[in-house]
């Protein structure tokens, strides 16, 4: 049960950081156009 709930943590945590680079990189090709 330990490994479920830092296993889910993980992945919450890993897909905020994907989420914000996308939205930078988002931003920069807004910015530049």
């Amino acid at each position: 049960m330990e490994y479920l709930l830092q296993l889910k943590a993980f992945t919450t945590y890993h897909r905020g950081q994907f989420t914000s680079i996308i939205e930078e990189r988002n931003l920069d090709i807004l910015s530049s156009s």
